[in-house]
């Protein structure tokens, strides 16, 4: 990621920015955090606490963004100096397309259709886990986890996944691996992803899946366009 992604910072106050390149990206209970290198001759001296703006640009897409971020974090290892910007969760899904990107589109479910996910947990016994899903795209899902079955799912790096997408009877079920989990609001959220060796591209579900995320998108660009 850090070799697509460059970045550039502005602290009000100080003269100049500095670039660095992003090297690790993660939810913490504070917000999400962004690691930034910057080599140590061009570094950038800010303060623990002090906010600097951020612009962030990927390099092969042209895609950029730009953010609020406070620096939790400052050290120095064979001529880097890393940071650690603290960013809200407000600011989450302007940086997600582009800190995170994915195989696919991804989109957030409408709440007054929501997607209902069920997590098979294997242990012997089979128990399920009843979650809603806060975005889908055809090759992943990201899952709010009522936090008490956060035990029980901790030791899982494959779990299998069945959902039900809006006007459709049809359950799909697919085994996805666990990529990352971090705290939200009431509820642990579980990034899943969608192997193309457990959903290849010609296969019905995911066809299903990237439907539903194309009728999502189209129903949202009228409303982007009115903004």
């Amino acid at each position: 990621m850090g070799s697509h992604l460059k970045v550039s910072v502005t602290v009000p106050s100080l003269a100049g920015t500095s670039s660095g390149q992003v090297s690790d990206v993660w939810h913490a209970v504070d917000g999400v955090r962004v690691e930034v290198g910057f080599p140590l001759k061009d570094a950038p001296l800010l303060p623990v606490g002090r906010a600097g703006e951020l612009f962030f640009e990927r390099a092969e897409t042209g895609q950029s963004v730009s953010a609020l971020g406070k620096v939790a974090f400052r050290g120095e290892n064979d001529g880097v100096r890393t940071f650690h910007f603290l960013f809200g969760e407000r600011t989450r899904q302007s940086l997600a397309s582009l800190l995170e990107p994915r195989r696919a589109n991804r989109v957030h479910p409408d709440p007054d259709e929501p997607v209902e996910v069920t997590l098979v947990i294997p242990t012997g016994v089979q128990k399920a886990v009843i979650g809603v899903a806060r975005d889908v795209s055809a090759t992943g899902i990201g899952i709010d986890v009522p936090w008490e079955h956060e035990a029980a799912l901790s030791r899982l790096e494959l779990v299998t996944v069945r959902l039900r997408l809006p006007m459709s009877d049809q359950e799909l079920e697919i085994v996805g691996r666990v990529r990352n989990r971090s705290l939200g609001q009431g509820a642990i959220i579980y990034g899943i992803e969608f192997s193309e060796e457990s959903l290849p591209v010609d296969d019905p579900r995911r066809v299903a899946l990237a439907t539903y995320v194309a009728g999502l998108e189209a129903q949202a660009g009228p409303q982007r366009r009115a903004a």
